[in-house]
């Protein structure tokens, strides 16, 4: 090996940062002759927060810069959330996916016990997301979906400050965040979150407490096979320059199949849909074993109308090809019946 020490390009997030961390150690497990160091970068998703993200040019807005930073060879390689990255890419970087697959599912964070479906009419519920905010709607078409910008951490502060019934973020980041900081995590504004369940991973709608008084702090977790992710969620994705063959070796040797699997068909299913983060459509793929698969993708402005194919591993491109062609037109005739 050359690299003594590679430098890691991340967002400066407390999730980012975790993120990359989580990769770091993977690459000095597998490689004990080599050290990482993190290289924290501001990007434009991150600095602008008072306007949407579709009005602020849609993906790319978090990893612009880092990619920059890989082209000016001032990182060796970058860490993004694979859900985050734009459909077309840059033709000089090429993007592995890493380790195993986080849980893909959204979680709907709210202060109180009761589940998305039963909110009572006018009830705020905070998402930057279209996607999470037509699907929610057709759950309960009585919530209010007002937009909320921020990292996991400023988005719990606003659910507890800024008039929020509930928020929907990704079950992954979440989880990760959790994973680190424990109790921590559940500091919204002055108050501090007290777990009264012992694993957040295989226990959602736990409830936590809030220090003597009485607001509740609850998760849904919301089925990725109804409530259907966006492509990629949950996934982390290495990303190098696309001469750089020692790199890619040392992001592949800490790949796992199943979510590279994930991460090319759902990829897959978008480019033939022609859509990012900010439609209104939502694609899964589970790995049942080791030759099958089942595909789950959903599109949804009046219902949500869903596909399922189970299907052999090696033919789940094809699948998702098919998926969106027919996903498509069943958008395309509801938007001109309507």
């Amino acid at each position: 090996m050359n690299y003594k020490i590679i430098r890691i390009g991340t967002r400066k997030s407390r999730l980012a940062l975790i993120q990359s961390r989580l990769v770091a150690d993977a690459i000095e497990a597998q490689y004990p002759d080599i050290k990482t160091e993190l290289v924290p970068i501001s990007t434009r998703g991150d600095m602008i927060t008072d306007r949407s993200l579709l009005e602020l040019g849609g993906k790319g807005l978090f990893t612009h810069e880092i990619e920059n930073a890989l082209l000016y060879k001032s990182i060796d390689l970058a860490v993004h959330s694979a859900k985050d990255m734009p459909l077309v890419m840059r033709r000089e970087l090429n993007v592995v996916p890493v380790l195993k697959r986080e849980d893909p599912c959204d979680i709907i964070v709210s202060l109180n016990k009761i589940p998305l479906r039963e909110l009572k009419k006018g009830s705020v519920v905070g998402t930057g997301s279209m996607r999470r905010g037509y699907f929610a709607k057709l759950i309960n078409p009585d919530i209010i979906i007002k937009p909320i910008r921020g990292n996991v951490l400023t988005r719990l502060e606003k659910l507890k400050n800024d008039g929020y019934d509930a928020i929907i973020l990704a079950a992954a980041g979440f989880n990760r965040l959790y994973n680190e900081m424990g109790d921590e995590l559940l500091n919204a504004g002055s108050k501090r979150f007290i777990s009264c369940g012992n694993n957040i991973k295989s226990d959602y709608n736990n409830q936590y407490i809030c220090n003597g008084n009485q607001c509740i702090f609850n998760i849904e977790r919301m089925d990725p096979e109804i409530f259907l992710p966006a492509a990629a969620q949950g996934i982390l994705a290495g990303q190098y320059a696309y001469d750089n063959n020692e790199i890619a070796g040392i992001l592949k040797s800490i790949s796992d199949k199943n979510c590279v699997l994930a991460y090319n068909t759902e990829r897959e299913f978008l480019k033939n849909i022609g859509a990012d983060c900010n439609a209104l459509y939502g694609i899964y793929c589970r790995s049942d074993s080791a030759e099958v698969v089942s595909i789950f993708s959903a599109y949804g402005i009046y219902k949500i109308e869903t596909l399922k194919a189970e299907i052999k591993a090696k033919d789940a491109l094809k699948a998702a090809r098919d998926m969106a062609l027919k996903l498509k037109n069943t958008a395309e005739d509801t938007f001109n019946k309507n």
